[in-house]
Formats: C-alpha cells, sequence, structure tokens
C-alpha cells in the first residue's frame, strides 16, 4: 500500500514537473514574440527599473532616442532629453516612483531633420515624443520597474508651429492690407475732395462772370487767376490718384502672375533722357535742380542697342524720381542727381549701394552670356534722409519708412516693393544708401543684351525717343503748328468729346467717328479713295470699340493699301487705354505709327501728331 502511494506520488511529481516545464517553455515562447513584436514595432518601448537602469528598450526607441546599445546604467538614458525640458522631466518621473500613471510631451536633445517640405521649408527643428508610462509594483507596493512606449511627435509639432507662423504672418498681412486700404481710401478721398472743391469755385465763377457780364465777357485777372490755380490743383489730384491706382494695378498683376517683360531693342540713354523731361515741369515748381551724369563705364560699353523692357525699366526710374522729388521739395539744397553706368559682369553695389538679395533667387551663380551687359541707374538727392531702423520696412509690400511718412509725404507703400520685383523680373536688383538729415540714393541694374537696331530706326532712335523742343501751341489754337485735319474714332462720348474740344482749341479740324466701321466709311469720303475729297491728315484710333475695333480697322486700313483702294498711306496713332508693352508692339504690328496710352496730357499727344506727320 504504502509503495502503491509512493509510485503515484513519484508519477504525479513527475508529471508536475512536465507541466511546470511545458508552462516554462509557453511563458518564454511568448516573452519571445512579445519581445520580438515589440522589437518590430514602430513605437518605442522602454522597462527601466526602480533605479533608472534600462532592463529593456526596443530598435525604435534606441533610433529615437538616441541612447547607445549597451549603456544601462542607472539613469543614462535621461541625456537623451532636451537641457531645456529636464527639469520638468524630472517631474514626472517623481510622480511615476509614486506609482502614478501619467501621459505627457517632452523634446528630446537629437535633432529632428526630415526630407520633405510642406510650403516650400523643409521640415526640421527639435525632436518631440509622446510618452504614456506607468508603474508595475511589487506585492509589497513598491516599484518593481517603468514600462512605457513613445511616440515621435516631431513632424506633428513642426506643422503645428509651421501653421502658427503662417496665421500670424496672415494676420500680419492683413492688419497691413487694412492699413494699406486705410491709406489708399484717404490718398483717394483727399485729392477727390479737393477737385470736388476746385469744381464749385470754377462753376461759381464761370456762372457769376456769365451772370454779370454782357457780350464779348469780360474777366478779371483775380477770376482767371483763381480759375487756374483750381485747374493747376485738379491737374495735380489727377496725377496723384493715377499713381496710386497704377501702383495698385501693378501689385495685382505681380501677384496673379500677369505682369510680364517684353525686351525690345531701345537705347538706354534716349529712355532715361525721355522719363527725366515728364518731370521738368514738377522740378521747376519745385526749384529742384536735376542732373543727369553719363558714367564712363556706360561709354566704356560702347552701349548703342540692348534688348530690355523700357516700360519696366522706366516704371523703376519713375517710382524712384517721384519719392525723390516729394522729399528733397522741401529741403534747403534741392538737388538730384541721375546717374547711368553699365557693367559686363553682374554688380553687387553701386556708389555705396548694396543691392538686397532677392528672395529664392542666387543671381551671382547665374552664367552671363557674352553680350549681356547690366545697365545700372542710379538716384541721389538731397532730401531727409531715411533712419536706420526704418530701413527694414522699405522695399515690403504695404510698407513705408515710417507711419510718419504717410502722414507728411502720402503715398500707398507700394512703390520700391514694386520696383524691387520689377527688378527682379529683369535679372536685376535694387538697394538703398542713406545718410539721416542728408539724403539718399537709391540704385538698381537690370540685364540687357547688346543687339542691333530694330528695322527702319536707322540711327533715328535716340531722336525719336528724345524728341528735340518742339512747337508749342496756346489754348486757343494760335502758334507756328500747322493745321490738321485729323479722324478721332472713340466709343467712349466724354473721352470723344474732351478730346474734341481741345483738338479744335489748338486748331485743328476734327471728325468723329464712333467706331472701327464709321472710320473706315469717313475715309472712303476722303482725299485717300475720292479725287477732290475731304482732308485726312492722320486717324486718332482707340483699340477697344464695339462693332469693329481698333485692331482690326488698321488691319483693313493696310490692306486697303496694298490692294489699292486707298492712295498713299494713312496716318495712325493708336490712343488706348491697353499699357502693356506687348499690347503696345502688337498694336504697331498691325500697322500703327505710334501708340500713347491713356491717360495723358493733350501737349505730349500734340507732339506724337506733329512727329508723325511729319511737322
Amino acid at each position: 500500500m504504502a509503495e502503491e502511494e509512493a509510485r503515484q506520488a513519484e508519477k504525479d511529481l513527475t508529471q508536475l514537473t512536465e507541466r511546470l516545464n511545458f508552462s516554462e517553455q509557453d511563458a518564454k515562447a511568448k516573452e519571445r514574440r512579445f519581445r520580438s513584436m515589440a522589437d518590430q514595432a514602430p513605437i518605442a518601448m522602454y522597462e527601466f527599473g526602480p533605479n533608472g537602469e534600462l532592463e529593456y528598450a526596443n530598435d525604435s526607441w534606441y533610433a529615437l532616442t538616441g541612447h547607445p546599445r549597451g549603456d544601462v546604467s542607472p539613469m543614462s538614458w535621461a541625456v537623451a532629453v532636451h537641457p531645456d525640458a529636464r527639469a520638468e522631466f524630472d517631474s514626472h518621473w517623481s510622480r511615476l516612483m509614486a506609482g502614478e500613471n501619467i501621459q505627457f510631451e517632452t523634446r528630446l536633445s537629437k535633432p529632428f531633420i526630415s526630407d520633405e517640405y510642406i510650403g516650400g521649408e523643409r521640415l526640421q527643428g527639435e525632436t518631440w515624443a509622446s510618452s504614456f508610462a506607468y508603474s508595475e509594483k511589487n506585492p509589497d507596493g513598491s516599484v518593481r520597474s517603468i514600462l512605457g512606449c513613445v511616440v515621435d511627435i516631431s513632424q506633428y509639432k513642426w506643422v503645428e508651429s509651421f501653421l502658427e507662423r503662417r496665421t500670424a504672418e496672415a494676420l500680419e498681412l492683413k492688419r497691413q492690407q487694412e492699413a494699406f486700404m486705410d491709406t489708399t481710401s484717404h490718398e483717394f478721398r483727399n485729392p477727390l475732395s479737393a477737385m470736388s472743391l476746385c469744381v464749385e469755385s470754377m462753376i461759381s465763377t464761370f456762372k457769376h462772370l456769365l451772370k454779370t457780364s454782357g457780350e464779348p465777357i469780360m474777366a478779371s485777372r483775380k477770376s482767371i487767376e483763381s480759375a487756374l490755380d483750381n485747374a493747376e490743383t485738379m491737374t495735380a489730384c489727377l496725377v496723384h490718384q493715377k499713381c496710386i491706382v497704377n501702383d495698385v494695378l501693378t501689385v495685382s498683376k505681380l501677384g496673379s502672375g500677369l505682369l510680364a517683360v517684353s525686351p525690345v531693342a531701345v537705347q538706354p540713354l534716349a529712355e532715361l533722357k525721355r522719363a527725366l523731361r515728364l518731370f521738368e515741369g514738377e522740378l521747376q515748381q519745385a526749384d529742384i535742380v536735376l542732373n543727369l551724369v553719363v558714367d564712363q563705364s556706360y561709354k566704356n560699353q560702347k552701349i548703342n542697342y540692348v534688348s530690355l523692357d523700357p516700360t519696366r525699366l522706366l516704371q523703376i526710374l519713375i517710382n524712384l524720381l517721384t519719392n525723390a522729388i516729394k522729399f528733397t521739395k522741401d529741403a534747403l539744397v534741392r538737388q538730384i542727381t541721375v546717374t547711368i553706368s553699365a557693367k559686363e559682369e553682374r554688380p553687387e553695389s553701386n556708389d555705396g549701394v548694396t543691392f538686397i538679395p532677392n528672395t529664392g533667387d542666387d543671381n551671382a551663380r547665374l552664367e552671363v552670356e557674352e553680350s549681356t551687359v547690366f545697365v545700372q541707374i542710379a538716384v541721389r538727392d538731397t532730401g531727409r534722409g531715411i533712419e536706420r531702423h526704418n530701413l527694414d520696412h522699405l522695399f515690403q509690400r504695404f510698407q513705408q519708412a515710417s507711419p510718419k511718412t504717410h502722414v507728411e509725404y502720402g503715398g500707398s507703400g507700394l512703390g520700391l516693393f514694386i520696383c524691387r520685383e520689377l527688378a527682379k523680373m529683369q535679372e536685376g536688383q535694387i538697394g538703398v544708401s542713406t545718410s539721416f538729415g542728408r539724403g539718399s540714393t537709391f540704385a538698381f541694374y537690370v540685364e540687357a543684351k547688346h543687339c542691333g537696331a530694330p528695322a527702319g530706326d536707322g540711327t533715328r532712335g535716340e531722336q525719336r525717343s528724345v524728341p528735340a523742343k518742339t512747337k508749342t501751341i496756346d489754348a486757343n489754337g494760335n502758334g507756328d503748328s500747322e493745321r490738321k485735319a485729323i479722324l478721332l474714332v472713340e466709343d467712349n462720348l466724354v473721352n470723344q468729346k474732351v478730346m474734341a474740344k481741345q483738338l479744335r482749341n489748338a486748331g485743328h479740324n476734327v471728325t468723329v467717328a464712333n467706331h472701327g466701321q464709321e472710320a473706315l466709311d469717313h475715309i472712303r469720303t476722303t482725299h485717300f479713295c475720292v479725287p477732290n475729297g475731304a482732308e485726312l491728315d492722320i486717324v486718332l484710333m482707340d483699340i477697344e470699340m464695339p462693332i469693329m475695333g481698333g485692331l482690326e480697322c488698321t488691319t483693313r486700313i493696310r490692306d486697303m493699301e496694298t490692294k489699292g483702294e486707298i492712295q498713299g498711306r494713312v496716318s495712325l496713332i493708336a490712343v488706348t487705354a491697353n499699357a502693356r508693352a506687348e499690347q503696345q508692339k502688337h498694336a504697331m504690328g498691325v500697322g500703327m505709327d505710334a501708340v500713347i496710352t491713356k491717360p495723358f496730357k493733350m501737349e505730349a499727344l500734340k507732339l506724337e501728331i506733329e512727329r508723325v506727320c511729319g511737322g
């Protein structure tokens, strides 16, 4: 009996041992599977002992923290935490050792660098981690180990920061735009108010003269001077508003990618002289001396014709000259010096002016072709200058040197931003050198290429760009200009009425047509088509008209000349609001003899009529 019990006990022990061995092997197999799964997991996992010794970590944990494998000494891994985040992390560790389960975010020392880009920016910066950890306890309640997992949230944090920055930039841009709209509204309303008052004064004066005078009307010198002063004030207001409108439209086109550069063969010095002539009256009125300096470098380059966009070049120059006059007219010494120079290599500076690098561009590394020349223009004034701390605001959208600038001088805050963008579009740069209280120098350059004279220009290009002093005509038509028979083709009745009146006052015989078809009908009645027909010296042609536009009408006229239906050549000037260089080039291409853009001064139109007619 005892032996049977002993054998059964031995058998039970053997079975128990086998079961224990199986359970132990099964547990080890499960542990190996768990470790294998943990090692392959994209989430970092770890286990620390109660003294901070590293008992286990998977590959993702080592990759995230950068901790060296094999170093399991107590708290050695803590150096992976960013020094600025260490105090907060120590607080988290104390809570874990107290038995809490916690979730927290922290910065690591390892830098975050990604190959991805968002919004043109590379994802890089600090490594951020989100961790969940808990305490595993002994039966007596003491902490046996700390277990947890960590997720890399660096990309999320970068995107969060990126969105915060972009939001701040958008809010700042919105603030600038609101300030710009306030400024622009102010700049528009002020001249409108002045013009309204001038018109009221002129109407009142003329009504009084009509009421109190007989035939002929006798006006006092005071009345005439008052009306003339009102007219000059209105002209100044219109010029100011035109500048604001042009700036707004240019910025709109820049933002839409609609502003194009259209290089043509021009003589830069001739274009410069032509632009300076536009300011003669304003300079004389402000008692400012203007000097034009042709640098020896320009002469050394033997520049005649080069290929560049004269419209964009002059847009920059006119903006800089307008600013120079604005800030110089109240100075003790009133002088502006415009210098033109040229270089074979891309310039880095100009007479103390260091050019501002273009965003996202590296001009210095661009290969320069043999025919390339860099045309530089500098505008130096003796105005008030700019304080150093205000220089950062220059050339930025909707920004002026300081808020006081608008209060004292007006303007939209767009001019210099436009100049910078236009220079960049022409592979150039712009910069400024200034001394507060003594004046400023703004300089820019554009890339051009040597080329031959355009067909038909010969050696007359400079004379055409800068005409010699021409005959003038007063408002009553007095002067030595020949009387011209003019066909005015214009669909806008207001413009038609005003232009016809001005031309008739200048002594010309004017016939009007509302569109191209009416123009053709009239031409068929002139001496170009029938013997003893009506006289016609020149046609002033609008472009955008109903029924038949100006370009189609011009094409028909040139075709009729080719077929012999029109004897001789009809002189045509496009008078249009289409101001882009490519539009003007197209108009010339279909047969126009010249293009003048709206708005314009009547004196400029008269001079162009005389030039085209050979007067």
